[in-house]
């Protein structure tokens, strides 16, 4: 139980000392009888730097310590006691930076983890967009003169994104089936193909909106593989809907609009002329094409942004 006696800041007598976790300030009281009282006392934990200050003025050798804390009001407040005693002032005050250095590594520590966490899931969220991308390019290719050789490509870039998905240490751990879409593609079943695209864009939404239901959602903002995944089926639905002659409607195009401002929300920083104005007027869109490609650099700038913030 470190302590030290000395004066207080209001010039009477008394004592500084941390016990049980807590920083007591006392008052001496008394004459014959003398007492110490306590002044003030707050957690140890509440302790957020301390200051040892030698006082020049007088001419036997004291010294100040100043201790700073969180008050009850969320205020930093400090005490104060000068003592001649400098190494009891010392043994004091390496007990409270003692705990103040293990909270910081302890939140260090949490920082890391954090980092960490984020990391892997921006990494899930981006190889789950790059899956979405390919099984798109897969369909788009059906449509006239198939290149089967292009469709060969593409299902090896599916391969390479499925088997970097299973090296990711996240939990929960996303994978998906491809190899029924690999047999349609090699025996060239359009009609299978088409089936296998939308299962697994299917198995993409189901696994997201079971996310944000999971117990996991207080580890890990489980709505922004929402944001993502969903503006990303939606901006590619809509360029395949006029790949095919169908304009998109408005209300597609608004609920675009909620999704692209969310992760315009993520974005620190835009480049030049890179700027997210135009998702103001997208409603009024008669055709996606013009911003397709400005809308899916949003996306990517997003989903790199979470890793900066």
């Amino acid at each position: 139980m470190p302590s030290v006696r000395g004066r207080l800041a209001n010039g009477s007598w008394g004592a500084l000392e941390v016990n049980g976790g807590v920083v007591r300030l006392k008052r001496e009281t008394g004459f014959l009888n003398k007492t110490l009282k306590t002044l003030k006392e707050f957690p140890l934990s509440e302790a957020t730097s301390t200051e040892l200050v030698v006082n020049s003025l007088s001419y036997i050798r004291t010294e100040k310590l100043i201790v700073n804390y969180i008050g009850d009001e969320d205020d930093e407040e400090e005490v104060t006691i000068l003592s001649e005693d400098g190494s009891s002032l010392e043994a004091l005050k390496s007990e409270i930076d003692g705990e103040i250095e293990r909270r910081e590594l302890v939140r260090e520590l949490e920082r890391t983890v954090l980092a960490q966490l984020m990391e892997a899931h921006v990494h899930q969220i981006t190889l789950v967009l790059e899956l979405i991308d390919q099984v798109f390019l897969l369909i788009f290719e059906l449509d006239g003169d198939v290149d089967w050789s292009l469709m060969r490509a593409y299902m090896d870039e599916e391969r390479q994104i499925t088997r970097e998905m299973g090296k990711i240490e996240v939990d929960p751990r996303l994978s998906y089936e491809i190899e029924d879409l690999g047999r349609a593609v090699r025996f060239r079943r359009v009609e299978d193909i088409k089936d296998e695209c939308y299962g697994i864009i299917e198995a993409i939404h189901m696994d997201v909106e079971a996310l944000i239901d999971s117990e996991h959602s207080g580890e890990f903002n489980f709505e922004l593989y929402k944001w993502f995944v969903y503006s990303s089926t939606l901006l590619w639905d809509l360029k395949l809907g006029e790949f095919l002659d169908d304009l998109p409607g408005r209300r597609e195009l608004e609920e675009l609009q909620v999704y692209l401002r969310n992760l315009d929300g993520l974005v620190t920083a835009y480049g030049e002329g890179d700027g997210p104005e135009f998702i103001d007027e997208l409603h009024e869109m008669k055709t996606i094409e013009p911003v397709f490609e400005k809308t899916r650099s949003l996306i990517h700038r997003s989903l790199n942004s979470l890793v900066e913030l």
